[in-house]
């Protein structure tokens, strides 16, 4: 071999090595993809089998409140086969429940209406200035602290915050030193001043149909104010509570809503009716024999809610001068006007249906109600504020609502209805509602309120 060809045969020898090279980088690069890819196919399998475990999960947790074909709808949704058996992928549905429960009822209907920060008409302050002054305060003073001044309250039909006025009742009660400025006030309050929502009341055929005629339209006067009627036995019990109200106190805005109604059933029936028995919510305050001379009746403290407790014939009573031409006027009119109310706002109303939606796995937390809106905690707290409420607030009057409309149904037993509320047992579902109405929820349903 002479060097020419020993130069030329080790060149095609470093040109095969590097050939073979190139080709097993190549092939080794080409199986790391291949690998790459399968385990990236076989994570996405993976994934996807969770994701639809998860899903089968849900839906027959959730099939025992379904009928049989929104059940089938749902899992032909998502996708699965099911054969003659109805099975999807090995899972069984559960043989349903009888007395199955809508899940649909688990949210609210938003065509309800309600205020997103309750409103109080403001005839309710007519007077509320002299009323200052002849109890040695200062009305500017007053509203100041509240952020308002007597601009804010000149308007006849304008409305304000309900959140204002029971803080406006409260600081009244300290500036000017009387601790029952509230009731002093709502005493010497002229209930016609309220406007077309008394004019139904008082000129209601009974006095059955007086309270209907309260629980239907009231929202119109006050969106914070809610008020029941129930039986026990011989008694009925006309309850009030607040709704929505971020303040501290309800003493004052309270004992002032009692006196009122005390006038006006007064106005009805002759000025010298009184209840058997009211009843607070608040604590004992330091003096009592006021409430005693207003009300004209024994009065009670730290009561599971505010209320006025008279005889169950009582309600039956007819209205001597009610207008039967003018009744039917004014009850359109009212029908009207809860028409044109403002619908709830609609991000409150999506967090009210995460809240439903949260109660069916326990006790609703913020996180988790956030999670479903795609808010974060602290921006979900922060948009409540805006709007007067708290998370706590809100979830507890979505279960308050929901277990009214539950209990209105006999096939949903005791143990259900603490279950769709997200109680862990019946009675704390107990405590709560008598806490709301008053009563327990056996008594409520037994007494078809």
């Amino acid at each position: 071999m002479n060097r020419y060809t020993a130069v030329v045969s080790g060149s095609m020898s470093s040109e095969r090595s590097r050939s073979i090279r190139h080709s097993s980088l190549q092939n080794r690069a080409e199986a790391t993809s291949n690998t790459l890819y399968h385990e990236r196919s076989r994570k996405k399998v993976i994934h996807g089998r969770v994701g639809r475990a998860l899903r089968v999960k849900t839906a027959i947790r959730r099939s025992r409140f379904m009928t049989t074909d929104t059940f089938r709808t749902e899992m032909d949704r998502m996708g699965f086969v099911r054969d003659s058996r109805m099975s999807f992928l090995h899972c069984t549905l559960p043989s349903p429940d009888p007395r199955r429960l809508d899940i649909a009822r688990h949210f609210l209907d938003t065509r309800r209406p309600v205020c997103p920060r309750p409103t109080i008409s403001l005839a309710a302050t007519t007077g509320l200035i002299d009323a200052i002054k002849t109890a040695e305060g200062d009305p500017d003073q007053v509203l100041r602290a509240v952020g308002l001044d007597r601009a804010d309250l000149s308007r006849p039909d304008g409305f304000m915050a309900c959140a204002d006025f029971a803080r406006i009742l409260e600081e009244a009660a300290r500036v000017t030193g009387d601790d029952c400025f509230g009731l002093h006030f709502g005493e010497q309050y002229q209930p016609k001043n309220i406007g077309p929502f008394i004019y139904v009341v008082l000129n209601s055929p009974t006095i059955a149909a007086a309270f209907d005629n309260t629980i239907r339209y009231l929202k119109v006067h006050n969106a914070a104010a809610e008020v029941s009627l129930a039986f026990e036995g011989p008694r009925a019990y006309l309850r009030q509570s607040f709704i929505g109200l971020a303040v501290e106190s309800t003493r004052q805005q309270a004992e002032y809503g009692l006196v009122v109604a005390l006038n006006t059933i007064r106005m009805m029936v002759g000025s010298r009716w009184a209840p058997l028995e009211v009843q607070f919510a608040h604590r004992t305050p330091r003096q009592t024999s006021e409430h005693a001379r207003v009300f004209g009746a024994p009065v009670s403290f730290a009561a599971p809610t505010n209320a006025m407790v008279f005889d169950r014939e009582f309600v039956e009573r007819q209205v001597p001068a009610a207008d039967d031409r003018l009744y039917p006027i004014m009850r359109r009119y009212l029908d009207q006007v809860l028409q044109e109310m403002p619908r709830e706002a609609a991000a409150l109303a999506s967090v009210r249906r995460a809240v439903g939606e949260a109660m069916r796995e326990g006790d609703p937390k913020l996180a988790d109600v956030a999670r479903k809106i795609a808010l974060s905690p602290r921006t979900l707290q922060r948009r409540l504020k805006d709007q007067g409420l708290d998370f706590k607030g809100l979830v507890d009057d979505t279960r308050r609502r929901f277990s009214l409309s539950y209990l209105k149904d006999a096939q949903h037993s005791l143990t259900e209805i603490a279950y769709l509320l997200g109680y862990s047992e019946v009675s704390a579902f107990n405590r709560a509602f008598k806490r709301w109405t008053g009563s327990t929820p056996v008594s409520y349903r037994r007494s078809g309120s």
